[in-house]
Protein backbone atom coordinates (compact mmCIF):
# COMPACT_ATOMS: atom_id res chain seq x y z
CA UNK A 1 0.00 0.00 0.00
CA UNK A 2 1.55 3.37 -1.02
CA UNK A 3 2.10 6.13 1.49
CA UNK A 4 -0.43 8.90 1.78
CA UNK A 5 2.14 11.65 1.26
CA UNK A 6 3.11 10.29 -2.11
CA UNK A 7 6.83 10.46 -1.20
CA UNK A 8 8.98 7.65 -2.47
CA UNK A 9 11.91 6.64 -0.31
CA UNK A 10 15.19 6.59 -2.23
CA UNK A 11 18.11 4.29 -1.37
CA UNK A 12 21.54 5.56 -0.28
CA UNK A 13 22.87 8.09 -2.76
CA UNK A 14 26.26 9.73 -2.06
CA UNK A 15 25.35 12.61 -4.41
CA UNK A 16 22.64 13.83 -2.03
CA UNK A 17 23.99 16.58 0.25
CA UNK A 18 22.73 15.00 3.49
CA UNK A 19 24.20 11.61 2.60
CA UNK A 20 27.53 13.13 1.58
CA UNK A 21 27.68 15.16 4.80
CA UNK A 22 26.92 12.06 6.85
CA UNK A 23 29.67 10.08 5.05
CA UNK A 24 32.17 12.90 5.61
CA UNK A 25 31.33 13.09 9.34
CA UNK A 26 31.66 9.32 9.67
CA UNK A 27 35.08 9.40 7.97
CA UNK A 28 36.26 12.20 10.27
CA UNK A 29 35.17 10.28 13.35
CA UNK A 30 36.91 7.15 12.15
CA UNK A 31 40.24 8.98 11.83
CA UNK A 32 40.26 10.59 15.27
CA UNK A 33 42.24 7.88 17.03
CA UNK A 34 45.25 9.16 18.95
CA UNK A 35 48.70 8.42 17.55
CA UNK A 36 50.80 6.87 20.33
CA UNK A 37 54.54 6.71 19.62
CA UNK A 38 57.54 5.48 21.61
CA UNK A 39 60.79 6.96 20.31
CA UNK A 40 64.06 5.34 21.46
CA UNK A 41 67.45 6.94 20.74
CA UNK A 42 70.92 6.13 21.98
CA UNK A 43 74.44 7.48 22.05
CA UNK A 44 76.06 5.77 20.11
CA UNK A 45 73.29 4.87 17.71
CA UNK A 46 72.53 1.51 16.09
CA UNK A 47 72.02 -0.37 19.36
CA UNK A 48 69.75 -3.39 19.28
CA UNK A 49 66.44 -2.62 21.00
CA UNK A 50 64.30 -5.19 22.79
CA UNK A 51 61.00 -4.38 24.40
CA UNK A 52 59.71 -6.95 26.87
CA UNK A 53 62.27 -9.39 25.48
CA UNK A 54 61.13 -9.04 21.87
CA UNK A 55 63.58 -7.64 19.30
CA UNK A 56 62.13 -4.47 17.75
CA UNK A 57 65.01 -3.03 15.69
CA UNK A 58 67.97 -0.69 16.14
CA UNK A 59 68.21 2.88 17.36
CA UNK A 60 66.99 5.43 16.44
CA UNK A 61 63.62 3.69 16.56
CA UNK A 62 60.02 4.94 16.52
CA UNK A 63 57.28 2.49 17.41
CA UNK A 64 53.56 2.99 17.58
CA UNK A 65 51.79 1.33 20.50
CA UNK A 66 48.19 0.68 21.45
CA UNK A 67 48.19 0.25 25.23
CA UNK A 68 49.72 2.21 28.07
CA UNK A 69 51.60 0.53 30.91
CA UNK A 70 55.09 -0.53 31.96
CA UNK A 71 57.53 -1.97 29.43
CA UNK A 72 61.08 -3.30 29.85
CA UNK A 73 63.36 -1.54 27.37
CA UNK A 74 66.78 -3.17 26.81
CA UNK A 75 69.59 -1.95 24.54
CA UNK A 76 72.55 -4.05 23.42
CA UNK A 77 75.70 -3.18 21.52
CA UNK A 78 79.06 -4.92 21.25
CA UNK A 79 81.68 -3.19 23.40
CA UNK A 80 79.07 -1.52 25.66
CA UNK A 81 77.33 -2.50 28.86
CA UNK A 82 73.82 -3.78 28.44
CA UNK A 83 71.18 -1.20 29.34
CA UNK A 84 67.82 -2.31 30.71
CA UNK A 85 65.11 -0.49 32.63
CA UNK A 86 61.35 -0.33 33.11
CA UNK A 87 59.69 2.51 31.21
CA UNK A 88 56.28 3.76 32.28
CA UNK A 89 54.05 4.70 29.34
CA UNK A 90 51.44 6.73 31.19
CA UNK A 91 48.42 8.20 29.43
CA UNK A 92 48.02 11.98 29.09
CA UNK A 93 44.95 13.69 30.52
CA UNK A 94 42.87 13.23 27.38
CA UNK A 95 43.46 9.46 27.33
CA UNK A 96 42.15 8.75 30.84
CA UNK A 97 38.69 7.32 31.46
CA UNK A 98 36.04 8.79 30.96
CA UNK A 99 37.61 11.68 29.03
CA UNK A 100 39.03 9.21 26.49
CA UNK A 101 35.52 8.40 25.26
CA UNK A 102 35.05 12.01 24.21
CA UNK A 103 38.61 12.71 23.02
CA UNK A 104 39.03 9.55 20.93
CA UNK A 105 35.49 8.88 19.71
CA UNK A 106 33.46 12.07 19.63
CA UNK A 107 36.04 14.81 18.95
CA UNK A 108 38.10 14.13 15.83
CA UNK A 109 41.26 16.03 16.77
CA UNK A 110 43.86 13.33 16.07
CA UNK A 111 45.86 13.65 19.30
CA UNK A 112 49.58 12.81 19.24
CA UNK A 113 51.19 11.21 22.28
CA UNK A 114 54.99 10.95 22.07
CA UNK A 115 57.10 9.17 24.70
CA UNK A 116 60.88 9.42 24.31
CA UNK A 117 63.70 7.38 25.82
CA UNK A 118 67.32 8.45 25.30
CA UNK A 119 70.12 6.18 26.49
CA UNK A 120 73.80 7.05 26.82
CA UNK A 121 75.52 3.66 26.57
CA UNK A 122 78.51 3.01 28.85
CA UNK A 123 81.60 1.32 27.40
CA UNK A 124 82.41 -2.03 28.94
CA UNK A 125 81.66 -5.72 28.87
CA UNK A 126 78.05 -6.61 28.10
CA UNK A 127 76.17 -8.01 31.08
CA UNK A 128 73.88 -10.94 30.46
CA UNK A 129 70.47 -10.10 31.83
CA UNK A 130 68.94 -13.53 31.57
CA UNK A 131 69.79 -15.63 34.63
CA UNK A 132 71.36 -18.99 34.02
CA UNK A 133 69.42 -22.15 34.76
CA UNK A 134 71.71 -23.47 37.51
CA UNK A 135 71.36 -20.29 39.59
CA UNK A 136 67.58 -20.54 39.38
CA UNK A 137 67.64 -24.21 40.40
CA UNK A 138 69.94 -23.42 43.37
CA UNK A 139 67.63 -20.64 44.57
CA UNK A 140 64.58 -22.90 44.20
CA UNK A 141 66.27 -25.66 46.22
CA UNK A 142 67.17 -23.15 48.96
CA UNK A 143 63.58 -21.97 49.16
CA UNK A 144 62.30 -25.54 49.27
CA UNK A 145 64.57 -26.37 52.23
CA UNK A 146 63.90 -23.08 54.08
CA UNK A 147 61.83 -23.05 57.24
CA UNK A 148 59.13 -20.60 58.30
CA UNK A 149 61.68 -17.77 58.63
CA UNK A 150 62.39 -17.93 54.90
CA UNK A 151 65.53 -18.65 52.92
CA UNK A 152 68.89 -17.28 54.04
CA UNK A 153 70.26 -14.31 52.07
CA UNK A 154 72.26 -15.37 49.01
CA UNK A 155 76.03 -15.54 49.33
CA UNK A 156 77.79 -12.70 47.47
CA UNK A 157 79.31 -13.65 44.13
CA UNK A 158 83.05 -13.11 43.59
CA UNK A 159 82.38 -10.31 41.08
CA UNK A 160 80.19 -8.47 43.63
CA UNK A 161 82.89 -8.75 46.34
CA UNK A 162 85.54 -7.35 43.98
CA UNK A 163 83.33 -4.38 43.03
CA UNK A 164 82.56 -3.59 46.67
CA UNK A 165 86.23 -3.72 47.71
CA UNK A 166 87.35 -1.49 44.81
CA UNK A 167 84.97 1.33 45.81
CA UNK A 168 86.35 4.02 48.16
Amino acid sequence: MPRASGRVRRPWDPRRPTHALFALALAALASCRAQRTLKITSDPSECEVRIDGERMGVTPLSLSFEHYGTRRVSLYRTGYRTYSRLVELSPPWYARFPIDIVSEVLVPLGWRDLHTVHVRMQPGVPVLLEPDLQEILDRAEGMRRAGPEGPPPPAPRPADVEEASSRP
